[in-house]
């Protein structure tokens, strides 16, 4: 007798975005029409079949950079897929925050800030100022805005999304 799922738990695959193909997802979300859609909202499983399946491409980007031992490609293979995953990983994390009934922009301002105190700091240090205390208070504020979107981020898949229409978009479950 076969198991039946209930509504509330979907299996992952079933809950995979439009033909439920890992493949198909991986294709359209990487490399398709989601490469760079901030609008709608995103399950948890489409947020983990993304991680899993970039983490894989990375492995086997490693295994090829270690079999072929030329640093020159390493550096430009990494510093490629590095800059072609922001723009798919920030839509990705902009649908599950829409998922979530959150607004996105929180995200952005945390990194606008690390980002701006980061610099700050580096220019100090980098021209030798003499900032005193303010530098102290710098590394505090850059590590607690870091902290705080580093435990943003590493929720975002554990998170049950709205199982109704909100502002970003219907439901999708």
């Amino acid at each position: 007798m076969e198991k039946e799922l209930s509504p509330t738990h979907p299996s992952l695959v079933e809950s995979l975005p439009a033909d439920s193909s890992w493949w198909t997802f991986f294709r359209t979300d990487l490399f398709g029409r989601n490469y760079a859609k901030f609008k709608g909202r995103a399950s948890r499983s489409e947020y983990w079949a993304f991680c899993i399946m970039t983490l894989g491409l990375n492995i086997v980007l490693a295994i090829l950079a270690g079999a072929l031992s030329n640093e020159i490609f390493d550096i430009v293979v990494y510093l490629f897929m590095s800059f072609y995953y922001i723009i798919p990983n920030f839509a990705l994390m902009s649908r599950r925050c829409h998922d979530l009934n959150w607004s996105f922009k929180r995200v952005v301002y945390a990194y606008i800030l690390v980002g701006l105190l980061a610099g700050i700091f580096w220019v100090s240090r980098h021209f030798r100022l003499d900032l005193g205390d303010i530098n102290l208070i710098l590394v505090f504020l850059t590590i607690s805005v870091a902290l705080y979107l580093l435990f943003f981020i590493a929720t975002l898949p554990f998170f049950k999304g709205d199982r109704q229409d909100n502002r970003f978009g219907k439901n999708i479950y």
